[in-house]
């Protein structure tokens, strides 16, 4: 293993709270506490908040991420409930219902923070537009967390960025295309939006006189849903094809994105189905793949891949979608290949001018 700079910090910042975490499970194991039962006060007071505290304060000085602090909060609450006896969690419930919330909701802020500044001087600098899903989702993934939770966590931090925080109008221009003016797709959020409200109170007055945790249980999952489709429905409005000047950047809110390369496009169709030859070989920015509502099919020579919201991909050759303003996405996208043709063709002839 190459030690880089940024993992020797990373390690510096992980090992003090790393020896808290196996001293207090070699107490647990052990059987001390059993005969002192205040070490268990102690064991969790170490493992819930002052090993996340240390990553934090470590991290300062050695410039690494905050969210590093979000495994050691995990596996230190995992680590109580599990091997710590309910009569001896009186600390544990104190922290959970107090502490723990204010370092949720200070990462949380940390990385919205993050997402908005790093969005902003991209395109203070000329950079295509970036938009808060795509901000957050490079924040987590330069923030030192394996990339599986980062992704994880993109899809869940984007969901209340979009229910609860981005409300500010964005003007679109004509390089820009959106898919949910004539696809149905605000019906269909709408509706879902309306049925899951109407099903949380119903559920929740119904069961919670005899299964109070059951149906707080719903009624959460419930509550989450709705948070859900709400963001999807401002994603769909904030987040646009864009066609740039390297590829095709498309977005369908929250449900699905994809960037493709000019040079692996072979061809753009308009259909409204698809043949059943190609059902295998084709796949969606929505819920179902290949999706059911299209009027256009794009061609690639080369596999593509379909970012899905928890970190899910989905390997595709022809990509089936509704575009709004479909004549003109054809005809802008046509320019473009021959464009980004052209600058190939002349960047052959004359070495000195970079490809795009």
């Amino acid at each position: 293993m190459v030690f880089t700079p940024k993992l020797s910090n990373t390690l510096k910042t992980a090992g003090p709270s790393l020896a808290i975490i196996l001293l207090s499970s070699a107490l647990l194991i052990s059987g001390i506490a059993e005969e002192h039962p205040a070490v268990y006060t102690g064991i969790i007071v170490d493992l819930c908040l002052l090993s996340p505290f240390l990553v934090l304060g470590i991290g300062r000085f050695l410039k690494t991420s905050p969210m590093l602090t979000l495994p050691f909060l995990g596996v230190g609450f995992f680590l109580c409930y599990f091997l710590i006896p309910w009569e001896h969690r009186n600390m544990l419930t104190v922290l959970q219902t107090s502490v723990l919330p204010v370092i949720e909701l200070g990462l949380l802020s940390w990385v919205v923070y993050k997402a908005t500044t790093y969005a902003r001087k991209a395109k203070k600098n000329g950079v295509t537009r970036k938009d808060g899903l795509t901000a957050i989702r490079e924040v987590l993934q330069n923030s030192g967390l394996p990339q599986g939770l980062a992704r994880f966590l993109t899809t869940e931090i984007g969901v209340f960025y979009y229910a609860l925080w981005a409300w500010k109008p964005v003007k679109k221009d004509s390089m820009e295309f959106s898919m949910y003016r004539e696809s149905g797709q605000i019906a269909v959020c709408l509706g879902l939006l309306l049925v899951l409200g109407i099903e949380t109170v119903v559920l929740h007055s119904l069961l919670s006189p005899n299964y109070t945790v059951f149906a707080w249980i719903l009624s959460i999952l419930s509550i989450y849903s709705c948070f859900y489709f709400l963001a999807h429905l401002k994603a769909l409005w904030l987040r646009p094809t864009i066609l740039t000047l390297e590829g095709v950047w498309f977005k369908n809110g929250l449900l699905g994105e994809s960037f493709v390369a000019y040079e692996s496009i072979e061809k753009v169709e308009r259909r409204a189905s698809i043949p059943a030859d190609l059902m295998d070989s084709t796949g969606g920015l929505g819920l179902k793949n290949p999706p059911d509502t299209l009027n256009m099919l794009i061609y690639f020579s080369t596999p593509q891949m379909i970012k899905k919201p928890y970190g899910q991909k989905k390997a595709y050759r022809i990509l089936g979608i509704y575009i709004d303003r479909p004549h003109e996405f054809e005809s802008s996208i046509h320019q473009e290949l021959e464009r980004f043709i052209r600058a190939r063709d002349e960047s052959k002839v004359f070495p000195g001018i970079p490809e795009n």
